[in-house]
């Protein structure tokens, strides 16, 4: 089965300038528009459509190229991998439980402070004061015992 490289025609090292370049080439030869009527045409289109769509996107290529290179290991050389993996991580996890216990359950969150309750609340008995006397609908309570507007501000 070929890889997405070899449906491309670009080696594994290829820019994404290059992979372009090679995908416009090849969609435009297999395009189903230029070859109607031609299944396998149409199929090889989709191969290198996906192909293209897989390699352009640099995670997704990241994620096929690791997935090529683990495909490539000869099998017995990829499970003992794994194996010395697995007991490797059996081992460091064996002598950090014996050396480190796990710590305590954390404690309850706490209350709020007092202080902070208190400035919030200062906070918006302010701002509603502020709202109420710059309002532009004129509900205005702020007034001196003259009858004068403390904030001579008019919107009209």
């Amino acid at each position: 089965m070929p890889t997405l490289y070899q449906i491309l025609g670009v080696p594994e090292n290829a820019t994404p300038a290059f992979m372009k370049t090679a995908f416009r080439k090849l969609s435009m030869q297999y395009h189903p528009d230029r070859n109607p009527g031609n299944p396998a045409a149409e199929a090889r289109f989709r191969e290198v459509l996906e192909a293209y769509r897989i390699l352009s996107d640099p995670d997704d290529r990241m994620r096929y190229d690791r997935q090529l290179a683990w495909s490539r290991m000869p099998p017995q050389q990829a499970s003992n991998q794994q194996t010395q993996s697995q007991q490797r991580h059996h081992h460091t996890q064996q002598r950090q439980s014996a050396a480190n216990p796990p710590p305590p359950a954390a404690p309850p969150p706490r209350p709020l402070p007092w202080k902070f309750m208190a400035a919030s609340l200062a906070g918006l008995i302010l701002f509603l004061l502020v709202y109420t006397c710059l309002a532009p609908n004129r509900i205005c309570r702020c007034r001196t015992t003259s009858g004068r507007r403390l904030l001579p501000v008019s919107f009209r």
